[in-house]
């Protein structure tokens, strides 16, 4: 018997579907974002001062840390950004190892690291293995804070810390028991008894400085001072050190916010999606009246890695602190203060700032 088949193929159109409900009521400054990558399986959505990861696999919402600065009342915008991330110094590194405040260790792994100045700058791994933390040090807190881990414990009239000073430099203290517990921080420097953590004049020199516990510590409250072992993929060409300031790129969100008609009118503040940390920033005070004037609404770019290259080419010679290129010819210092990078060959990878440029690049 013949058999004619009269199914016809159906055309797979795209349908809206329901998602889980967001946590809380949206307000006229939500603001949520996403990154511009197909890594990127979260929508960040920050309602008031809090801020809620979404799950586009799971379909599931966690909230994470609430903003530390001004609550938005009249404008808000988040922009999460691919081309920052982690940031931090390094305490030692190996042939193909590096030796860090590695926060919970597995969360860093397949994440890119890269050398961003010191000994080693401009080179770029993937992370493969990320050791348990190395306990240095432990002990009980005796006086409380939110900017410090004091640790005046005294037997017999001496302290049983006797630190020398900065030892514990680029370390991480973690609070394992009592109030303030899970609570990570790097290490800024340290005295005899006291690491701190958190310290607004210190920005001038790490812009990463100013980073208050949410929850202060108490009295009896204990500590662990750790670091990890972080393993690369290649082995560096230059081994990274105690010098190496890095960044894992695991991507950041910067925030804009307006809550308030008088001074300071707004705030800016960036989100470490890797250390769930907030860091509040600098604002330029010629942005204020501006922010204030328009009283509505306000939207960032998003933040890329470049926007492209200016010139590019093929060296001829090089030398520690020099590129040359002979089949270019070049405005005398026309490029002062740009970037150079090595895309290929020798090299490869290296980042500098450009001192002077005529025929030769010197940095």
């Amino acid at each position: 018997m013949a058999f004619t088949n009269n199914l016809k193929l159906q055309v797979d159109l795209p349908v809206w579907e329901w998602c889980r409900f967001a946590p809380a009521a949206t307000t006229a400054v939500s603001s949520m974002t996403t990154g511009n990558s197909l890594g990127n399986k979260y929508l960040y959505y920050q309602l008031s001062a809090a801020l809620y990861r979404y799950d586009t696999r799971a379909d599931s919402w966690h909230q994470l840390a609430s903003v530390p600065v001004t609550t938005p009342t009249i404008m808000n915008n988040n922009v999460l950004s691919n081309a920052v991330g982690h940031y931090g110094q390094a305490i030692a590194g190996g042939a193909s190892t590096i030796q860090i405040a590695g926060l919970s260790g597995s969360v860093l792994v397949d994440y890119k690291i890269r050398i961003l100045s010191g000994t080693g700058a401009g080179q770029e791994r993937t992370i493969t293995a990320v050791s348990a933390p190395t306990v240095h040090d432990r002990g009980v807190v005796t006086t409380a804070s939110g900017t410090a881990v004091i640790d005046a414990s005294v037997t017999g009239g001496i302290g049983f810390k006797q630190w020398k000073a900065n030892i514990w430099k680029n370390y991480q203290v973690r609070i394992d028991f009592g109030t303030g517990r899970t609570q990570v921080r790097p290490i800024l420097y340290n005295t005899l008894n006291t690491l701190t953590f958190s310290y607004v004049n210190h920005i001038t020199i790490n812009r990463w400085a100013n980073v208050p516990l949410a929850v202060n510590t108490a009295v009896g409250s204990l500590y662990v001072i750790e670091s990890h072992q972080v393993t690369v993929d290649v082995a560096w060409d230059t081994a990274p050190d105690a010098t190496s300031n890095f960044v894992i790129l695991s991507g950041g969100i910067w925030n804009i916010t307006q809550g308030t008609t008088a001074t300071p009118f707004f705030s800016f503040a960036y989100y470490d999606r890797l250390s769930d940390v907030w860091y509040q920033k600098s604002t330029q005070s010629g942005l204020k009246t501006v922010v204030f004037l328009a009283a509505s609404d306000l939207q960032m770019e998003r933040f890329t890695e470049s926007g492209g290259a200016t010139v590019s080419g093929t060296a001829t010679a090089g030398g520690n602190n020099t590129l040359t290129n002979t089949g270019v010819t070049m405005i005398a210092n026309q490029y002062i203060n740009m970037t150079l990078t090595i895309t290929g060959g020798t090299g490869s990878g290296q980042t500098r700032n450009i001192l002077s440029a005529d025929a030769v690049c010197k940095f």
